[in-house]
């Protein structure tokens, strides 16, 4: 083989190993949620890691919206607990499944005035609801709501 097309040759072939070898790139899912109780109405966005675990559920990883119109300034951390609400620390994953959306420990976030929420499927009560638990300045609410949320399907070429 002549000298001139060995390293082309060679490229190519190192290049090929390599995507074969390499684990594909993920990208993110946004998904648009929303939650609505009496006296609470909650949407916006989330951002999840595009792999599912077992149960399909995926690491919620940023939150962007409102609630009752004010702006949710950040996710909660997975596994703390919102202010309040001590021995009920969120995981923040979701699911799209009409068994249940969220986990029993949910969704986690706090807003601009330092409010935070704890949305979640509470599997205790029969038939199983959503919930939130806010809390305000110390003090805590609870609220029995819908809960929806779906993945974004992004039109090719809208980035």
């Amino acid at each position: 083989m002549p000298k001139p097309l060995r390293r082309p040759l060679l490229a190519a072939v190192i290049t090929v190993l390599a995507c074969a070898v390499l684990p594909a790139a993920h990208a993110d899912t946004l998904w648009k949620w929303s939650f609505t109780g009496k006296g609470v109405t909650a949407r916006g966005v989330l951002t999840t890691a595009d792999a599912g675990d077992a149960q399909g559920f995926h690491r919620i990883t940023s939150i962007e919206g409102r609630r009752n119109g004010e702006e949710i300034a950040a996710l909660f951390p997975a596994g703390s607990a919102i202010p309040g609400n001590e021995g009920y620390p969120v995981d923040n994953l979701i699911r799209y499944d009409e068994g249940g959306m969220l986990t029993i420990l949910g969704l986690g976030y706090c807003l601009k005035s330092g409010a935070c929420a704890n949305v979640f499927y509470d599997l205790k009560r029969t038939p199983a609801v959503y919930q939130e638990m806010s809390s305000r300045a110390g003090k805590m609410a609870e609220t029995e709501g819908i809960f929806t949320a779906a993945p974004v399907v992004e039109r090719a070429g809208s980035r």
